[in-house]
């Protein structure tokens, strides 16, 4: 995105440059004590809260005029302090997100995310589920597969000819739409905001998996509660154990692949001895049970708005 800078001094410039480069972005334009006209080739504006908007001409008609985010900058700590190093991270982390707050602009979040799980053995596994689940369900999957780095490309090209969800690899701001299948990276860590947007952390996954799916998991379950699902499929190991005992605290549906269809069963058996599951089958029955569920659930949801209305 290209970001424009207004602030009261050039002294703050390079700090707020940072928080702009560091979030991903691009600095278009700069100006200090005085507003800059509104322009298309800006994104959003970052404006210093202590800019003497008095003598800088009708603010109120600047914003409107704008047509774009505006981010105001609070800062008043002094360079190198920890309040200032807090106030970088906050602008930062705003400005990370921008991508999803435009995004959200053009379309919305499904209204069901399910996390689906795996390590060895899962592909074919989640190759055959998604082969059974029809879309127009409003729901979308995230698809955390212990993987190596590189080898997202062949499992994307494996399961786009598996059935008709859009297959993508998470993108910064991206919004988790209905009837995707988004694929996540084993290299870089990333976390799901409550508005349905994607967000990278800037970080690695930490732990011995990766993807993890605890981690996202328990982040699935902090922010789509009831409206969340975790499918765990064959792998090594007991990844998604955790998560599957948040998520069914927090009301959310948590499947599991049968041991006994699995290439290795211990992610299936871990969640197993972990929480109680909603459903436990091979995956063509797995696909199949979804489909009646959802699109059961999605009726029910229709004759109760019609109802109210």
């Amino acid at each position: 995105m290209r970001i424009g800078i207004l602030t009261d001094s050039a002294d703050k410039l390079p700090a707020l440059r940072a928080c702009v480069t560091g979030a991903g972005h691009k600095v278009a334009v700069t100006g200090c004590g005085l507003l800059q006209r509104p322009s298309a080739q800006v994104d959003a504006w970052v404006v210093d809260a202590s800019l003497n908007l008095s003598t800088a001409g009708d603010f109120d008609d600047w914003l409107l005029d704008a047509g774009v985010p505006v981010f105001f900058s609070d800062d008043c700590s002094t360079p190198g302090s920890p309040e200032h190093q807090a106030w970088l991270r906050r602008l930062t982390e705003k400005l990370r997100r921008l991508d999803g707050a435009l995004e959200l602009q053009r379309v919305r979040p499904a209204r069901y995310i399910w996390l689906l799980g795996a390590s060895t053995g899962g592909p074919s596994a989640v190759r055959d589920f998604m082969a059974q689940v029809p879309i127009g369900l409003d729901v979308a999957f995230i698809y955390a597969q212990h993987i190596d780095v590189g080898q997202n490309r062949v499992l994307a090209k494996m399961l786009a000819s598996a059935g008709a969800y859009r297959v993508c690899t998470a993108a910064e701001g991206m919004v988790v739409e209905p009837d995707s299948l988004i694929l996540l990276d084993a290299d870089r860590q990333v976390e799901l905001q409550e508005n349905g947007t994607l967000s990278f952390t800037g970080g690695t996954w930490a732990g011995t998996y990766a993807p993890s799916i605890d981690q996202l998991g328990n982040n699935l379950a902090h922010t789509w509660g009831s409206h969340a699902g975790l499918l765990v499929f064959s792998g090594m190991g007991d990844d998604g154990a955790s998560a599957s005992r948040l998520l069914h605290r927090r009301g959310g549906q948590v499947w599991v692949q049968a041991p006994e269809s699995c290439i290795i069963p211990s992610m299936p058996d871990s969640v197993l001895a972990a929480t109680q599951v909603h459903r436990c089958a091979p995956p063509i029955a797995l696909g199949q049970a979804f489909a009646e569920s959802l699109t059961t659930r999605q009726m029910h949801n229709e004759r109760t708005q019609h109802q109210g209305s």
